[in-house]
């Protein structure tokens, strides 16, 4: 049965999130993820509903066709892993947020994650900000089984823990 990202769930059905990392190997191919210039670009572009990938083509000279190779600027540039990675999470339908250096969140119901990583997700939904982590307690979800294109730039997913709140304030459980 294929996971149906779009499910509305209820309480009992939580959002969840995950870090992606990538391997520094791969994050320092291509376009540098942590280049401030490259990341203003992308959230740029993130806003706009855009994702920029990739560098934009040079453009044609005046009196040259669109999509005319210009003489050369040999091939087009490879899409650097960062992008890569956020391309592929995006397509398998989970929201994507906060590039920060080689990591990103991604975001979707438990029942989406747990039927597409194939592990039981555990979250203690009577307390706030409670931890999920897998049916054995972890905090890793694996990447076995992800194409071998993304294993090659995705170093882990991991469950982060919740954050810590400011001691004396407090929520109900």
């Amino acid at each position: 049965m294929e996971p149906d990202p779009d499910f509305e769930g209820d309480g009992l059905d939580p959002m969840v999130s995950a870090v992606v990392e990538l391997r520094e190997e791969a994050a320092s191919e291509g376009a540098a993820v942590g280049d401030p210039t490259s990341m203003v670009s992308e959230a740029a572009g993130m806003l706009a509903g855009v994702d920029l990938g990739l560098d934009p083509a040079p453009a044609p000279s005046k009196g040259e066709p669109a999509g005319t190779p210009v003489p050369g600027q040999g091939d087009p540039p490879q899409e650097n892993a960062m992008a890569q990675a956020k391309r592929y999470f995006e397509k398998e339908k989970f929201d994507i947020h906060a590039p920060i250096g080689r990591t990103f969140s991604i975001a979707a119901r438990r029942s989406y994650f747990e039927q597409f990583f194939g592990q039981r997700l555990l979250v203690d939904e009577e307390r706030f900000f409670a931890p999920v982590t897998t049916a054995d307690g972890g905090d890793q979800l694996p990447v076995e089984s992800l194409p071998e294109e993304i294993r090659t730039v995705v170093k882990s997913i991991s469950l982060p823990p919740p954050p810590e709140l400011p001691e004396g304030l407090n929520f109900p459980t």
